[in-house]
């Protein structure tokens, strides 16, 4: 039988969140994580209290038309020895600021996992497309 090995060596490597642009009520958080650990593990949720609701775990996904929307999900994969990189086109963070943000402000979010205990970040509030992988 294989012993399971925590992913005891997960960290966030880069965190920032969009400028809510216009009458838009929403944006998006994204979050790069590393796992060094012998096991995978999955983010199940991220929370914030500079959010006037719960942040969601969300995916882009395109209709045969041409639009794009988010599908909420459940959970995100962390694989082992590997990571998880949120993109703008991939798994990402919805998020409904309590106030106005501006390019440059911190943001705090805590992500949950199923594996370890929980990690909170600052995040850098920054326009949308000015953030290069």
């Amino acid at each position: 039988m294989r012993r399971w090995q925590p992913a005891t060596a997960a960290a966030v490597t880069k965190a920032y969140v969009f400028q809510p642009l216009g009458t838009t009520p929403e944006t998006a958080a994204f979050f790069t994580l590393t796992n060094d650990g012998g096991s995978a593990d999955r983010l199940l949720a991220v929370t914030s209290p500079d959010t006037a609701v719960q942040p969601a775990l969300s995916q882009h996904r395109m209709t045969l038309s041409g639009s794009a929307y988010r599908q909420p999900v459940g959970s995100a994969a962390v694989p082992a020895r590997d990571g998880l990189t949120m993109a703008p086109h991939g798994i990402d963070v919805t998020v409904r600021p309590r106030k106005t943000w501006r390019p440059g402000e911190r943001v705090s979010f805590t992500l949950h996992f199923a594996h370890r205990a929980p990690v909170t970040v600052e995040t850098t509030v920054v326009r949308p497309g000015t953030v290069t992988a």
